[in-house]
């Protein structure tokens, strides 16, 4: 935490959606879901986030000049366009 209050940083929380297996942590391997501890540092994990529990943890964040911000949510058209994909496509 110190490091980023002298550095900065940011994080970018995407949101997949749709169904899935019901487990709260997940793995992926070669897009086929596996167990989480099958191949630690070889696999993908994922978890469902509750972001407006998170949106509300970010905005009481204060002290030693902080500065936080929470932008979104934004659909994957419209985060996609914003970044330019028009004009790069």
């Amino acid at each position: 935490a110190l490091r980023i209050q002298i550095c900065g940083g940011a994080a970018l929380l995407i949101d997949y959606s749709g169904a899935h297996s019901g487990d709260t942590i997940r793995a992926f391997q070669n897009h086929t879901q596996v167990p989480v501890l099958s191949s630690p540092g070889t696999v993908d994990l994922t978890t469902d986030v509750d972001f407006h529990a998170l949106r509300t943890a970010i905005s009481q964040i204060e002290g030693y000049g902080t500065r936080v911000g929470c932008y979104g949510p934004a659909n994957q058209g419209k985060f996609l366009a914003s970044m330019g994909v028009m004009e790069r496509a």
